[in-house]
C-alpha cells in the first residue's frame, strides 16, 4: 500500500514547515526540548510581527539570530522588561543600524512601549555582553 506524499507531509509537518508532534510517537528529551524551543521562537516571531513593523526576510533572520543568541529566554537577559519591549528593542536595533537618518521614529515607537533611551542603552550593552560570551565559547 503506497501512501500519498502530501498525506505524510500533512501528518508530520504543519503549514509553516515545522515538525508536528504525532500522538503515539516517542521523541527523545533532546528532540522534544529542541521542538519546544523552536515553537517558542515562532511565537516570539508572531509577536514581533504584531508590533506593527513590516520585517523583510533578512530582518526576520536577524531577529531570529538574536533571539537564539539570548537562548530564547528574555527573563535571563533582563527580568524587568516584557517580551514586547525586548522584541521592539531588537527590531529597532536592527532598523537603526541600517537607517541612520530616521532613528527618531524608532525612539518614538519605543516610547509607546515605555522604553526609555537609558533602557535601550542598557539592552544594547547586555546584548553585546551576551554576544561576547557566546563568541568566546565557540
Amino acid at each position: 500500500m503506497e501512501r500519498d506524499v502530501d498525506f505524510l507531509l500533512n501528518k508530520y509537518y504543519n503549514k509553516y514547515g515545522q515538525e508536528k508532534f504525532v500522538k503515539g510517537e516517542r521523541w527523545s528529551n533532546e528532540h522534544m526540548s529542541e521542538h519546544i524551543s523552536e515553537q517558542r521562537l515562532q511565537q516570539k516571531m508572531v509577536m514581533a510581527q504584531e508590533l506593527g513593523f513590516r520585517l523583510s526576510s533578512e530582518e526576520k533572520y536577524q531577529v531570529k539570530y538574536i533571539i537564539r543568541l539570548l537562548d530564547n529566554n528574555f527573563k535571563k537577559f533582563d527580568h524587568t522588561l516584557s517580551m514586547e519591549q525586548v522584541l521592539c528593542m531588537i527590531i529597532c536595533f536592527i532598523r537603526m543600524e541600517k537607517d541612520k537618518y530616521n532613528r527618531g521614529k524608532y525612539y518614538k515607537k519605543m516610547k509607546e512601549l515605555d522604553i526609555s533611551p537609558i533602557m535601550f542603552n542598557t539592552f544594547l550593552i547586555n546584548l553585546l555582553k551576551e554576544y561576547r560570551s557566546w563568541y568566546n565559547h565557540v
